[in-house]
């Protein structure tokens, strides 16, 4: 919620100067790339509850979040009691220190969060690649709160210590799957299979509409 209006928010990263782009399937192959021709391993890992990293900007106006019952159970009893006091789950609204999910502006906090990370740790934005990163002779790129890094066994290593200084980290390690497609790797080649993500869509959309998609040769038309 917005104070001075009285409404909720529906802005856009881009009205505070946020912009950030996600690790789209070029990115990936361009990474994919480096690493087969390298001879590298491609390595990935989450950044836990990512949103709640980023810290609410200064130069931004405040923004409240609403408390309800399902919401306040999570809280200490002290601080249950305390907005029970003033009014209780409903009538309550408290100041946000970081942009938590659900909110339209929280992926666009982190992606500037995870940024500057990056700059301080030498990193540098690709100029023909929107969202991979380059330092050194690696390689990354991430999707919100999946990071996926091509290089140097010793100098991963070392990136992933700078990030658990920083973040927690989960599931680091040799990358299997990025952006729902299975990812194999040998000496000089790197496989992307998308077989069970096409998969999930299709279920998907036949639970969504009701439809049954059938199978075709070429799955476009000739026109």
């Amino acid at each position: 919620w917005d104070l001075h209006t009285g409404e909720l928010v529906h802005q856009k990263g881009e009205e505070y100067g946020f912009a950030g782009d996600l690790a789209s399937l070029s990115a990936l192959r361009a990474v994919c790339l480096h690493a087969a021709m390298r001879g590298y391993k491609l390595q990935s890992a989450d950044v836990k509850t990512a949103y709640l990293c980023a810290k609410w900007p200064d130069h931004m106006p405040q923004h409240y979040f609403r408390i309800d019952e399902r919401t306040i159970a999570y809280f200490s009893p002290e601080l249950q009691a305390k907005v029970r006091k003033l009014g209780g789950p409903g009538r309550v609204l408290l100041p946000m220190k970081r942009p938590l999910y659900g909110h339209p502006l929280a992926g666009f906090l982190w992606l500037a969060e995870f940024a500057e990370f990056l700059r301080r740790d030498g990193w540098t934005e690709s100029d023909s690649i929107p969202s991979m990163w380059s330092k050194d002779d690696m390689k990354l790129i991430a999707y919100v709160d999946d990071v996926l890094v091509s290089g140097p066994e010793g100098c991963v290593a070392e990136f992933w210590r700078s990030m658990q200084a920083e973040y927690e980290l989960s599931s680091v390690g040799v990358a299997e799957r990025f952006l729902g497609i299975r990812i194999t790797q040998s000496r000089d080649l790197v496989e992307l299979d998308v077989a069970e993500y096409v998969a999930d869509v299709v279920a998907d959309f036949e639970k969504s509409f009701g439809k049954e998609v059938r199978p075709a040769d070429t799955p476009m038309t000739s026109e």
